[in-house]
């Protein structure tokens, strides 16, 4: 194997921890035996990460937990009775926020934005919040 081929070995199980620990505390995954939110915590302080990357795990911890505190639904969408247009409102409220109306797809992306997610990530927590009944 290439160093390069090792290098992306080593991302990709960082990342893969990562993502398992965000999707752990953001609700996204059910915890198992060998995947939890303690085993994750373990593999980031172990010597195991340390011969992996020089990232401080207590670094690498606190901005993971921040990234899932931001996985809430702020803002949703709902089409416009009897209209194909689309508009975001604030959750549990029906008043459409101006200039949010269009398409489905635009509604989707501008709600995104409000709640401060990139597009996969606030899809993945409508999916979760069970939002996906439009």
């Amino acid at each position: 194997m290439t160093d390069k081929g090792i290098d992306n070995l080593k991302f990709g199980i960082i990342e893969q921890a990562a993502i398992d620990y965000v999707d752990l505390l953001a609700g996204f995954k059910s915890p198992t035996t060998d995947c939890n939110v303690d085993e994750c915590r373990r593999f980031f302080r172990s010597q195991w990460f340390h011969s992996l990357c020089d990232l401080d795990p207590e670094q690498v911890i606190n901005r993971l937990e921040r990234k899932a505190k931001t996985m809430v639904m702020k803002y949703e969408v709902h089409k416009e009775h009897g209209s194909s247009r689309w508009y975001v409102t604030e959750v549990g409220c029906k008043e459409p926020i101006p200039g949010t109306y269009g398409t489905k797809k635009r509604a989707l992306h501008t709600a995104a934005k409000m709640n401060g997610l990139d597009y996969k990530d606030y899809m993945r927590v409508r999916r979760r919040d069970g939002m996906n009944h439009d």
